[in-house]
C-alpha cells in the first residue's frame, strides 16, 4: 500500500520533522510506503532528510491561488506517475488541489486532516468555502480534538461517519530532555540572567490568541520583582502592531524580546520558568500543538481551554486553567506559580507524565495505519 502525502504552507525553515517519523512508523511497523509532495514557496530543509531516507519526495512551487492552476496540472502528472492508493492532504491549499487531483486521478481513498478550528466561522468567512469543498471531496477527515470534530459535524454538517479522530502527537524524545550546553547558548542568545524569572510565550499576533488580556494580566507580576522576562516566540501575524502597542503600553521597556522564528523550540522551552497560552475560546484551536509541546517540556503552565486543551487540561494538576478573556484570572494564576516552587515542579512532572500517556508518536502511527488500512479495504478489497 502507498500513501501520498500532500502538504501545503511550507517554506525552507519549516519543521516537518514529524512527518519523518511517521513515515519511518507507517514503513517499518506497518508495511506502508509513502512518498511526499509539498506546496509552497521554497523547498523545507526536511525534505533532504525525506529523501536520504529513500522516500518519494517533490515539490511544487506555489505562492497561493495565484498558482492553483499550474500546480493542479503538476499534482494530477505526479499523482498519474506514482499511482498511490491512498493520498493524505495538510493545510487548505494542499486539501483543495490534492483532493481535486486526486478525484481526477480517480484516486477512491483521499483523506484529510482539518488543522484549523472554527475561525473561518468567525472572520474570513469567504475562506470557508475551501473548507466545504474539502469536506465534499475527501473520502474521510481526521479531527484532532473533539473540538474539531465538533466544527465539523454541528457547524459544517460532516456526517460522523466520515470523521475520524486521530490526536496530533510529538516525539517525546526531543522535549524535556535538557542539554545544558545548548540552554546555556539559548539564555546567552536572549540575554537571560542566572536569576532572571522567565516567562514564554509561543503564539503568532492573532485576535484569537488573546493577546488583549494576557499582556496587561501579565503586567500585574512586574511589582513582585525586576528580575522578570518575557520572551515571546513566534512573534508575527495580522494583529501585529496592536500586540506591539499593548506591550509599550504594560510591561516595562527591555523586559520582553520578540522572536519571529526560532528554530530549536524544544530547548527554548527549557529556558522558560512559566509558560503562557490563552487563546479566547473553546474552538479557536483546531488541535494546539504548543499545549503538548510545553507540558511535554515539564513546564507549568497557563492555559485556557481550546482545542485539545479541553481535553486534556487539569486544573492545578498538569496546569492552571483560567477563564476565557479573563486578565484578572491570568495575573492570579502566575503570581501563584512565581512565589510557589514546589508547585511549578509538581506541574510540570505531572503535565509531562499526562503528554506521555496520551500524545506518544507510536499511538499516533498506529491510528494512522488502522485507518489507511481501512480505507484500503473498504475501496480495494
Amino acid at each position: 500500500m502507498k500513501v501520498c502525502y500532500i502538504i501545503s504552507g511550507v517554506s525552507r525553515n519549516c519543521d516537518f520533522a514529524q512527518y519523518l517519523w511517521t513515515a519511518n512508523g507507517l514503513r517499518n511497523s506497518h508495511n506502508i510506503e509513502t512518498e511526499f509532495i509539498f506546496l509552497g514557496i521554497a523547498q523545507p530543509e526536511i525534505s533532504k532528510k525525506i529523501k536520504k531516507q529513500s522516500f518519494n519526495t517533490n515539490f511544487i512551487f506555489c505562492r497561493g491561488k495565484k498558482d492553483w492552476i499550474k500546480a493542479l496540472f503538476i499534482l494530477i502528472k505526479l499523482l498519474k506517475r506514482n499511482k498511490p492508493e491512498i493520498i493524505h492532504c495538510h493545510l487548505i491549499d494542499a486539501n483543495v488541489l490534492g483532493l481535486f487531483s486526486g478525484l481526477i486521478c480517480g484516486i477512491k481513498s483521499r483523506v484529510f486532516t482539518r488543522q484549523h478550528g472554527y475561525e473561518h466561522h468567525v472572520r474570513n468567512r469567504k475562506s470557508i468555502i475551501w473548507d466545504y469543498i474539502a469536506n465534499i471531496l475527501s473520502t474521510k477527515i481526521i479531527a484532532t480534538s473533539k473540538s474539531t470534530s465538533y466544527i465539523l459535524n454541528q457547524l459544517e454538517k460532516v456526517k460522523i461517519k466520515k470523521i475520524c479522530e486521530i490526536h496530533n502527537a510529538t516525539d517525546m524524545s526531543t522535549l524535556g530532555c535538557i542539554n545544558l550546553n545548548k540552554k546555556n547558548m539559548m539564555k546567552k542568545k536572549y540575554n537571560i540572567k542566572t536569576k532572571d524569572f522567565v516567562i514564554g510565550i509561543c503564539s503568532r499576533f492573532d485576535f484569537s490568541k488573546g493577546y488583549e488580556y494576557l499582556i496587561p494580566g501579565i503586567s500585574k507580576i512586574f511589582k513582585n520583582s525586576e528580575n522578570i522576562k518575557v520572551l515571546i516566540f513566534n512573534a508575527k501575524g495580522p494583529e501585529e502592531n496592536k500586540v506591539i502597542e499593548l506591550v509599550k503600553k504594560y510591561l516595562p521597556y527591555n523586559s520582553h524580546t520578540f522572536i519571529p522564528f526560532e528554530k530549536d523550540m524544544s530547548t527554548a522551552y527549557s529556558i522558560m520558568d512559566v509558560f503562557i497560552h490563552v487563546p479566547i475560546s473553546l474552538n479557536v484551536e483546531g488541535f494546539g500543538l504548543v499545549y503538548i509541546e510545553a507540558m511535554g517540556s515539564k513546564l507549568p503552565c497557563i492555559f485556557t481551554k481550546s482545542g485539545i486543551g479541553d481535553e486534556i487540561l487539569k486544573n492545578k494538576s498538569n496546569s492552571i486553567i483560567v477563564k476565557h478573556k479573563n486578565q484578572e484570572d491570568i495575573s492570579n494564576a502566575l503570581k501563584f506559580l512565581y512565589l510557589n516552587k514546589d508547585k511549578r515542579i509538581e506541574i510540570g512532572i505531572k503535565a509531562r507524565k499526562d503528554v506521555e500517556e496520551h500524545f506518544d508518536k507510536k499511538r499516533m502511527v498506529d491510528d494512522l495505519s488502522k485507518l489507511y488500512k481501512n480505507e484500503f479495504q473498504r475501496f480495494h478489497v
